[in-house]
């Protein structure tokens, strides 16, 4: 019999014919929402960690690149003999280029100089040592917003860069005189304008003498007895240096050296007291007195004081007497440097090894007008006898020392007046670098 027909139909529940679905034991919606909510707090710390820092890396690497460009610009300033304000000034327009640092942001750059550092212009963030030749540039520093640590509390980050570079020895480009031992100043005198006098010693001034310097100072690196009447008073300052160490001789042309006579070409003289012309342009190797001629008018010209024979030119061994550039009696030079080629704007050039000192005595004067005297051998320049004078006028005077004691004709035995003639392309500058 088919069920659910006739008397024996058998009745289902009916809880199987509707199919109620049953209830869970727990719902777990909640949970979800909040492992989101945990998930979406850790994604925003990583994009703080990951976007934030390595912004502040990026900014950070850029200041420290300023930093060092910055430092490095101002250091080949000084090497190659550029004042203070002009290492300033290049210093702060790598800056400017390479991180965007404003003439505003300088003016409220504050930070604390280190013993031996003065500010090279205005700002105590661009300074130097002077000492040891070393130069510190501290950027100001930046704030930038953050992107995601904001929502942390952290909204924005600051970062800064700093560095310091040397520069090797080099001479202040404002040195007139520059005297790489000692000023004896006995009864001499010394007067500089538009530049710097600096010695590593001054001592001896006696009488009348001192040193008189407008529009500039006067600077020792070791020490000053307080003789003299000086104006204004020697204070300590960095070494003079010799800002032309590194200019290789000049190359000696071959052939014995001659006694001059009449017009004299560029060449190699015992002697050049019986010249009566100097060929312009040119290179005069001398390893004899130049004498005492009464009148000499020189232009455009190189005295190189080397060491010889009757038969040949050469450079001095340590300790050998060679050309001495002097005057006595009534003799007067003047003398103009090269004007073109590697030595331009030398006009006497000693021999670094040659012991015979540079004498100017008697009544003659000595006219370098737009060139530079250099004659940086220990025995330097003597003018310790007579009313000798010497005058350099837009030039520069390099000695290795300096002695004075003549009566002079007036107050001043040596006069120099700048502006220091532009770095010869012989000079090689130091080399330039990082320190920190």
């Amino acid at each position: 019999m088919w069920p659910g027909s006739g008397p024996l139909r058998r009745v289902m529940p009916s809880a199987a014919r509707r199919r109620v679905p049953l209830p869970r034991p727990d719902d777990d919606a909640g949970v979800v929402a909040v492992m989101v909510a945990l998930l979406t707090t850790v994604f925003v710390a990583l994009a703080a960690l990951v976007v934030d820092h390595g912004l502040a890396a990026d900014t950070q690497l850029r200041a420290k690149n300023a930093a060092d460009a910055s430092a490095l610009a101002a250091a080949v300033v000084l090497s190659r003999g550029g004042t203070p304000v002009a290492a300033d000034t290049s210093a702060k327009a790598y800056a400017l280029a390479n991180f965007g640092v404003s003439a505003a942001d300088w003016a409220s750059c504050t930070t604390g100089l280190p013993a031996g550092y003065a500010p090279l212009a205005g700002t105590p963030c661009i300074s130097r040592n002077a000492a040891i030749k070393q130069v510190r540039v501290v950027l100001p520093s930046r704030t930038f917003a953050t992107i995601f640590a904001g929502i942390a509390g952290f909204s924005q980050q600051t970062v800064a860069g700093d560095a310091e570079a040397s520069y090797g020895p080099s001479t202040e480009s404002t040195c007139l005189l520059c005297v790489l031992t000692a000023i004896d100043g006995g009864t001499g005198g010394i007067r500089g304008t538009d530049g710097d006098i600096r010695a590593a010693v001054i001592r001896n001034f006696n009488g009348p003498g001192g040193i008189d310097v407008t529009a500039g100072g006067t600077f020792y690196s070791t020490s000053f007895d307080g003789s003299g009447r000086n104006n204004p008073v020697p204070r300590p300052g960095g070494t003079a240096g010799d800002p032309y160490a590194s200019v290789p001789y000049p190359p000696i042309p071959a052939g014995a050296p001659a006694a001059g006579r009449g017009p004299c070409p560029p060449g190699n003289y015992t002697s050049i007291r019986g010249c009566t012309a100097f060929t312009a342009g040119g290179v005069y190797f001398v390893t004899g007195s130049t004498g005492n001629q009464a009148q000499v008018d020189a232009r455009d010209v190189l005295f190189f004081l080397t060491c010889g024979s009757a038969t040949e030119v050469h450079y001095c061994a340590a300790g050998e007497s060679g050309g001495v550039f002097e005057g006595a009696g009534g003799t007067d030079y003047t003398i103009t440097g090269l004007t073109s080629g590697p030595y331009q704007g030398f006009a006497v050039f000693a021999d670094r090894n040659n012991a015979a000192t540079q004498r100017w005595r008697g009544n003659g004067t000595l006219t370098v007008i737009g060139g530079i005297m250099y004659s940086a051998n220990a025995a330097g320049v003597d003018t310790s006898s007579g009313n000798g004078k010497i005058i350099i006028q837009r030039g520069q005077l390099v000695v290795g020392a300096l002695k004075m004691n003549g009566a002079g004709r007036d107050k001043y035995h040596i006069e120099v007046t700048g502006p220091v003639p532009p770095t010869p392309p012989s000079v090689v500058p130091p080399a330039v670098y990082l320190t920190r």
